[in-house]
């Protein structure tokens, strides 16, 4: 409810969620959303940010730490340049943040 929709040409962010024991898939599958959600919003927008951080995310189970921090230091900067974004979301970006920079991976 804190963001506005996505543009009609992003996949729907349900099926966004992280399939069990396919990282790669879902590397794949944010990758691309994050592109198409930058195409379709030039400025910077709270879907990008959301999508940055869940993508850092599944960098990070992957063990792909360095990927991972710089996505997530983006989604970061981009909540606290826009303080009216979900506050829910940013604090999970600073988590997911976090988790990198002190070198937490999930155990498969």
């Amino acid at each position: 409810a804190d963001h506005p929709p996505p543009p009609a040409s992003l996949p729907p962010l349900g099926g966004l969620r992280r399939p069990q024991g396919r990282l790669a898939a879902a590397d794949a599958l944010f990758a691309e959303a994050v592109r198409l959600c930058r195409r379709a919003f030039p400025r910077p927008h709270p879907t990008t940010a959301m999508l940055l951080h869940h993508h850092a995310d599944v960098l990070r189970e992957a063990g792909r730490l360095d990927d991972a921090e710089k996505l997530a230091r983006e989604a970061v900067a981009l909540y606290r340049d826009h303080p009216d974004w979900s506050a829910h979301e940013a604090r999970h970006a600073e988590k997911v943040l976090a988790d990198i920079l002190s070198g937490v991976e999930t155990k498969p």
